[in-house]
């Protein structure tokens, strides 16, 4: 058995699918209509971009079953016209849009996903739950740490995390990637444990 263990990275991710890419092209036709929409304006260079990048996707993944609501985002680089129109200056900007109007709101919360996913739902009268993508990270707990950890058959690759951590939340994505790499490996073992609830393990 080889144990390893590990704090966290500040590797980050730009947000995937989910996530609308509005564009000169397109945006008349998905804003100010029947929907409210969520933008992002950002550039891709730029850090708190990328670090609010898996943030928002979360938020996408959210709600993109719900017709009343667009999550989206625009690349200024790419789109300075809009962004230039909505007086975007600062990146990331977060705006949103009501449903059948073209001037946008100021979102000045917190930039992580619960935070978004409640304003979008108080905004576009939703009530919808924060997505929990699936995951290939073994979650460990007081009563299978043992088990799984002390294995003499496995590698363990263990993550101590807090959920307040911001660093910890940035390199979530990052983490699952190495967890989903691994997952046929028989041998080998992607795990994470809340170290704010088990004190005593984390302490050891």
């Amino acid at each position: 058995m080889a144990l390893f263990l590990f704090q966290w990275s500040s590797a980050f991710a730009e947000d995937g699918g989910d996530v609308f890419v509005l564009t000169q092209d397109n945006f008349q036709n998905e804003v100010g209509h029947d929907r409210g929409v969520l933008i992002k304006f950002y550039a891709p260079w730029c850090g708190h971009c990328k670090k609010l990048a898996p943030e928002y996707e979360k938020v996408a993944a959210t709600f993109k079953k719900t017709n009343s609501v667009l999550i989206a985002k625009v690349d200024c680089d790419e789109q300075k016209t809009i962004c230039s129109k909505y007086g975007v200056s600062g990146y990331p900007t977060i705006k949103w849009f009501p449903q059948g109007s073209l001037e946008p709101i100021l979102y000045e919360g917190a930039r992580i996903a619960e935070a978004l996913v409640g304003y979008v739902n108080m905004k576009g009268g939703t009530n919808v739950k924060i997505a929990s993508p699936p995951s290939d990270v073994v979650p460990l707990t007081l009563f299978n740490f043992d088990k799984i950890v002390l294995d003499k058959k496995k590698h363990v690759l263990v993550e101590f995390y807090a959920s307040w951590c911001k660093h910890c939340k940035s390199f979530a994505p990052t983490y699952e990637k190495v967890a989903t790499a691994f997952k046929l490996e028989e041998d080998v073992v992607i795990a994470s444990i809340d170290g704010d609830v088990y004190k005593d393990l984390t302490t050891k």
